[in-house]
């Protein structure tokens, strides 16, 4: 008899913090744990990352966050030079800003190294697989099924990091981009159209009381977002990011939810090895720790 599908996963947000989740779902490769599984659902460095999942590839995964996005190939140190660059573009629409992180080495390292995600697998992969976007043309949240066409531009339009990187994706006419920029209750909704199974839900970095009461990084992606994009979408982020902790708040209190949470506070730029180095280890042992749950009968 086939096992059931009771299994449903959430992988979060967090840039270089997203080796925590390759941990995770490395422990969750176990056939156990993956034939149980019945859909998952990613968004920014959570979309790659799941892609290396379903393709088995978790470890692979997270060897690339040391060998390949650890260091200046991908993470530039341009940051206040974007920022003021984007700034100016507000009032000179063309003019050039130097990205700080390299997009382009992403792609190359995705599709074409010996690193790669074997991209038409995914898209014959029998799990449901769905990346969150912000759709900038409908100014709404979605999931996007993660098929062809498109299959690959989806999944970087969900980890397009906007208004952090400068250029938002555009698939068939529409702008999307990561949809974790600006908040939702999306995956509030997601839980509760599977309240028959377990929701797994990743997260990344552990959200402190001063990070709590930074406002300085929230008023700085408003006015990237106010001069890459618009005032009505800068007001929308902020507008949602005071609903942020209550969205988060009831997702993690449903009686289906499972929580496998870093107690780490990495940064989404992170190049400290040492540092993904336990954010990594730490993964694997939340994983373990989850999946061990998961087979005791811990779900709903």
């Amino acid at each position: 008899m086939a096992p059931q599908k009771d299994i449903v996963l959430i992988v979060g947000s967090g840039g270089m913090a997203g080796i925590f989740s390759s941990g995770v779902l490395e422990a969750f490769e176990d056939e156990r744990i993956r034939d149980r599984i019945h859909s998952v659902y990613a968004v920014s460095v959570g979309g790659p990352i799941a892609a290396r999942y379903l393709m088995r590839q978790s470890a692979l995964g997270a060897r690339t966050f040391f060998t390949r996005f650890g260091d200046e190939r991908f993470l530039k140190p341009h940051f206040a030079r974007y920022f003021f660059q984007a700034v100016r573009r507000a009032f000179f629409p063309s003019a050039p800003i130097d990205e700080i992180f390299d997009f382009e080495y992403f792609k190359r390292v995705i599709l074409s190294s010996e690193d790669k995600i074997d991209m038409q697998g995914l898209v014959a992969s029998s799990i449901p697989f769905y990346v969150k976007v912000f759709n900038n043309s409908e100014k709404t949240h979605e999931y996007l099924p993660v098929q062809d066409p498109h299959a690959y531009e989806k999944v970087m339009a969900s980890a397009s990091m906007t208004p952090v990187t400068s250029t938002i994706p555009v698939i068939d006419g529409v702008e999307y981009f990561d949809g974790d920029t600006i908040a939702s209750d999306i995956d509030v909704r997601i839980a509760k159209e599977h309240a028959d199974k377990t929701v797994v839900y990743i997260v990344n970095a552990k959200e402190t009381f001063l990070s709590r009461m930074n406002f300085l990084t929230p008023l700085i992606v408003y006015i990237l977002f106010t001069c890459l994009e618009s005032v009505e979408v800068a007001n929308r982020y902020m507008r949602a990011g005071f609903k942020r902790a209550k969205w988060e708040r009831t997702l993690r209190g449903r009686p289906n939810v499972l929580v496998a949470a870093s107690d780490l506070r990495t940064s989404s730029f992170c190049k400290d090895h040492a540092q993904l180095e336990r954010a990594y280890q730490e993964g694997l042992a939340k994983g373990k720790e989850a999946m061990r749950g998961l087979l005791e009968g811990n779900s709903v």
